[in-house]
C-alpha cells in the first residue's frame, strides 16, 4: 500500500476575512495546510490580522 506524504493543490477562494493572508479573497499564504477543525476541513494556516 501506498500514500501520499503531500498533495498539490490550490486554494479557489480564501473565506476568512479576518485571516492576515485573504488578499481580496485570495490566499497569499506560500503555502496551506488543511486538517480537521470546527469544520470537516478548515485552514489550518489562517492567521488573525
Amino acid at each position: 500500500m501506498y500514500f501520499l506524504d503531500q498533495g498539490v493543490s490550490h486554494v479557489g477562494a480564501c473565506q476568512r476575512q479576518d485571516c492576515t493572508h485573504n488578499d481580496h479573497l485570495g490566499c497569499s499564504a506560500p503555502s496551506v495546510r488543511t486538517g480537521a477543525g470546527p469544520d470537516l476541513a478548515d485552514c489550518l494556516t489562517s492567521a488573525s490580522r
